[in-house]
């Protein structure tokens, strides 16, 4: 059974799950991060966690501000800057867990989250390994091959997320 941890990041309350954690000494962990919208109770994200766990290392999931059980308003909103620093919160949380090995921190993410964990990575000098799956990291790329309709409408919903943020 997972178990269930709270940090601060931004003056919100995140929400996260060390999974494997029995104790002992320290070893290598883990974090996994979420994708476009995602939250730790993705079957994908507890699926991954588990067999991180099943192999010997501990997983530490959690919610970026605003998504599942973290806090922050508006709801659902994807703010990059703000999960990279949810990242580097919820790795400075993992460091201080007595059964953490601080050396061995493994960033895990996959689409955005795969994204996400290059830059975080490429901002701390202590994270041991990267794991970036299907990462989304650039915009130009995506809109290749789409009609100008369906870029327009992209773009429109990405200025409406932008503004919701501002608010």
């Amino acid at each position: 059974m997972p178990d269930r941890v709270t940090f601060q990041c931004g003056g919100e309350t995140c929400v996260g799950y060390f999974y494997g954690d029995s104790g002992g000494p320290a070893r290598p962990c883990v974090v996994l991060c979420t994708g476009f919208g995602g939250t730790q109770d993705t079957p994908a994200i507890v699926g991954n966690a588990n067999a991180f766990a099943d192999a010997g290392y501990l997983a530490f999931t959690f919610d970026y501000r605003n998504f599942g059980e973290s806090d922050g308003k508006p709801r659902q909103l994807v703010d990059i800057a703000g999960q990279l620093g949810d990242i580097h919160a919820a790795v400075e949380f993992a460091r201080r867990r007595h059964t953490v090995d601080p050396r061995r921190i493994v960033l895990w993410g996959t689409s955005l989250g795969g994204g996400h964990v290059v830059t975080a990575a490429a901002r701390d000098a202590h994270i041991a390994a990267v794991i970036a799956q299907v990462p989304f990291n650039g915009f130009p790329d995506k809109v290749e091959g789409r009609s100008s309709t369906a870029t327009a409408c992209l773009l429109w919903a990405m200025v409406v997320d932008s503004v919701r943020g501002m608010l």
